[in-house]
């Protein structure tokens, strides 16, 4: 089945987005990638040098279907008018593409080790899905910033996954900050309040989704052949929230 995908990011993120893509080649195979640049220099790259199944769009195409941005951008720092534009992106992705029957959100710091079905079946009918932080008891305290990561959420092209995607964009217009306030942070913590608003959700428990530094201590990693295992299950996809390049054989 043909799968839809959504991410953004500027020209500093494009290697990682690079290959967020390849690995959704490799395992997800039939999917399109739709790509919102948030800088000139990402777009012109793309423009140039495509990556295969993707559909580019410019930061001024978003700006064009959210006004409201351009007097935003000049009173949020870059991290929070980041994340005032998840949601704007996948209202924008959304309206251009009438047609998708569902739209998943993806970070462009993922990267993909086997197929992504798993999460499909467990999303079954249900309009909205969402992937807990897990946090390992080291990282428990970070849960203040939210219960649920915003690095994969899927919406159902209906009702009550339209209406999801119009209330988070609403929300991140009126408040989207780096700090905690009144039970908000950022984009994320909005998704603490999702199972009670909308009936339609699926909590996505796979162990395999959304591995990353918060919660990887929990699991026993190891591999059969060529696949990476988290305790029993396949490690579908791990989140490189954080990972920094300072050389090209070096990371931190």
């Amino acid at each position: 089945m043909h799968r839809y995908f959504c991410t953004y990011f500027d020209y500093n993120y494009l290697v990682y987005a690079k290959i967020l893509s390849q690995s959704l080649i490799v395992y997800q195979p039939k999917h399109t990638l739709y790509i919102v640049c948030m800088d000139t220099k990402a777009f012109e790259v793309l423009e140039e040098n495509p990556i295969p199944n993707t559909v580019v769009f410019a930061h001024q195409e978003l700006t064009q279907f959210r006004p409201a941005l351009n007097k935003i951008k000049s009173e949020r720092n870059p991290a929070e008018y980041f994340f005032t534009c998840s949601a704007q992106v996948c209202a924008f992705i959304l309206n251009k593409n009438p047609d998708i029957d569902i739209l998943n959100y993806v970070d462009a710091d993922l990267c993909f080790y086997s197929t992504p079905e798993p999460l499909f079946k467990e999303l079954d009918k249900a309009s909205i899905g969402i992937i807990p932080h897990g946090f390992h008891w080291t990282n428990r305290s970070k849960i203040k910033y939210g219960k649920f990561n915003v690095g994969w959420i899927s919406f159902r092209n209906d009702l009550q996954g339209i209406q999801c995607i119009t209330d988070w964009s609403n929300d991140c217009i009126d408040w989207c900050f780096q700090k905690l306030e009144k039970g908000r942070y950022a984009d994320q913590k909005y998704l603490d309040y999702w199972p009670e608003k909308y009936d339609k959700l699926k909590i996505l428990k796979h162990k395999g989704a959304n591995v990353a530094i918060w919660n990887i201590k929990k699991y026993k990693l190891h591999t059969k052949g060529n696949q990476i295992f988290i305790d029993e299950l396949p490690l579908i996809f791990y989140h490189f929230a954080g990972l920094k390049q300072l050389r090209p054989s070096l990371f931190h």
